[in-house]
């Protein structure tokens, strides 16, 4: 679906506003990886309903740290850049959508666990018409200057909408874990930190820094030009 409406929406929103787009769906992929260090995979191979649930706590609360430590040191290196700098609305969109997206992250792997297939497709659907209805309606409300804007809130809006949903399934309302033993199972799963964590970081590093590293160092109207030839 995003694929047949993503064309006609690059088309309409044009490549500049496209290509800011792509520099934030850039940064969520990797912050929304490297805030929750791959730790939900560790939901899934985990036994007792108990610690699964202890340890999905303890997984939101780290990615609440994890996105606004890398996404303040991912501020200051976009500083050092020639590029335009991005305004610190922009920022703090980048913020809010890793995080939602790292949450994301963290309830498919526990549904997963739980085998609640159904949530997790239901979960992609409403984000997809969610964010593409939203894209639209901003293509109209939106001055031609800030249509990325648009492209971005509306994919921020639809991933909100899917966490909702998850979050009634889970009925996440209190977010105390016992640390302990969080930590136990962690020690029990280095193996993760030791590979999995490493080896997903550098393939999400290689599909999008080449896109970030041109928002650094180049303009607005030139990142849009490498995003269609990227």
């Amino acid at each position: 679906m995003w694929a047949v409406f993503g064309l006609f929406l690059s088309k309409y929103y044009g490549a500049e506003n496209y290509g800011i787009y792509n520099v934030f769906i850039g940064y969520i992929g990797i912050i929304s990886i490297i805030s929750t260090l791959r730790l939900e995979n560790v939901l899934v191979i985990t036994k007792g309903l108990g610690r699964v649930m202890n340890f999905y706590k303890f997984l939101i609360v780290l990615s609440i740290f994890g996105s606004l430590l890398i996404s303040f040191f991912a501020f200051l290196i976009s500083l050092a850049g020639e590029g335009e700098t991005m305004p610190i609305n922009f920022w703090l969109i980048v913020l809010a959508g890793s995080l939602a997206s790292s949450w994301v992250l963290i309830q498919n792997a526990l549904f997963t666990k739980l085998k609640f297939f159904n949530a997790i497709s239901v979960g992609l659907i409403l984000s997809t018409i969610t964010a593409i209805f939203f894209q639209c309606l901003f293509y109209f409300l939106l001055p031609d200057d800030r249509g990325f804007y648009g492209l971005i809130l509306g994919h921020l809006i639809g991933v909100i909408i899917s966490i909702v949903y998850y979050f009634k399934i889970t009925n996440t309302r209190n977010l105390q874990f016992d640390y302990s033993d969080s930590k136990i199972l962690i020690h029990e799963n280095l193996v993760i930190l030791k590979y999995a964590f490493p080896s997903e970081s550098i393939n999400t590093l290689a599909n999008n820094l080449f896109i970030i590293l041109a928002a650094i160092y180049f303009n607005q109207i030139e990142i849009g030009g490498f995003c269609f030839g990227y």
